[in-house]
């Protein structure tokens, strides 16, 4: 680095009055004006050995509370500096870096801090847009007691803030069977059209006796009851469209609704025991689209779907499903 990048503009204007006072002092004849002009031009000089001898050995770990987050939801980060050097530190002016979608960027004094210490940071963080971020590095500037110089460091520790699509309140069930199981009010039967020793078996302590297979109970001596199959799996499948004129007049901010539509639709579904398909362009792009996936594989998948601006973007594809 250039040694008067470091130079503040008050050190700048020491170095070049101390300049322009030794010149004239000797162009001049004046030796008191001389000595003065060197000594405001090595003030600064000194300054700067100073601080370069300072710079700080400085560790930071972030952790984000919580790390996921909806849309328009509120985290906090807690910043935790340690000194790792073997000399005490300087007292540092710290400068957060947070993209733009979770705020502005936090500014804070950095304490003085003896070897080993540790001091803790807590600052705010607002997820206005879903995606994945990160957040650091963080930037410390220190000045001498004379404002002079400063020292400019960038700890390059960064952590990741992953903001998921708002979920809305989804109404109701209708439409939803009440049960795993069950089409509306007819439990399913396995083997119904098999043989009978597909579908029936031996009584166990705890079965119904509405279940009991009488005709098998009278050729074999013993109770036979009916056996259930398992119950049904229910299935739905969502599709996110990417392109933009799919959407009325092709602003983001449709596209982000639908998402978040998508979302929360999703979340609806998985609870109420259903088997969760996905078609995304991240879906597809990777594989999964057919794929049954939890509701975080599924709110991933959505952190990632990308709005097509270009018109006629995006091609239809065909995904076999199990």
């Amino acid at each position: 680095m250039n040694p008067l990048q470091v130079l503040t503009p008050r050190g700048h204007t020491f170095l070049w009055l101390g300049i322009v006072a030794v010149l004239c002092g000797m162009g001049l004849g004046y030796p008191d004006v001389t000595r003065i002009g060197l000594a405001l031009a090595l003030l600064p000089v000194a300054m700067l050995i100073v601080s370069r001898r300072r710079t700080p050995s400085l560790a930071v770990s972030r952790t984000v509370e919580p790390s996921r987050l909806e849309a328009g939801q509120n985290a906090a980060v807690l910043a935790t500096f340690t000194n790792v050097g073997r000399r005490r530190t300087s007292p540092y002016l710290a400068t957060e870096t947070l993209p733009r979608a979770l705020g502005a960027s936090p500014r804070f004094l950095l304490p003085s801090l003896t070897v080993g210490a540790e001091y803790t940071v807590r600052y705010p963080v607002h997820g206005h847009l879903r995606g994945s971020y990160q957040v650091g590095p963080l930037g410390l500037r220190h000045r001498d007691a004379l404002g002079l110089t400063y020292v400019a460091v960038r700890l390059s520790s960064t952590s990741e803030v992953i903001v998921l699509p708002r979920l809305l309140p989804v109404g109701g069930d209708a439409g939803l069977p009440a049960s795993q199981g069950e089409k509306g009010d007819r439990p399913l039967m396995s083997a119904l059209h098999g043989e009978d020793d597909a579908s029936i078996r031996t009584y166990r302590h705890g079965d119904e006796l509405r279940r009991v297979h009488w005709p098998a109970t009278a050729n074999r001596g013993e109770l036979m009851v009916r056996q259930e199959d398992r119950p049904a799996q229910r299935r739905a499948v969502l599709i996110i469209d990417t392109r933009a004129e799919a959407y009325a007049g092709s602003h983001p901010e449709v596209f982000e609704y639908a998402v978040s539509a998508a979302a929360s639709i999703a979340h609806h579904l998985v609870a109420n025991g259903f088997t969760l398909h996905l078609v995304s362009p991240t879906s597809v792009r990777n594989g999964r689209a057919a794929a049954s996936i939890d509701i975080n594989e599924a709110m991933d998948s959505l952190l990632d779907s990308p709005w097509s601006a270009r018109l006629g973007s995006s091609r239809p594809c065909l995904v076999r499903m199990p």
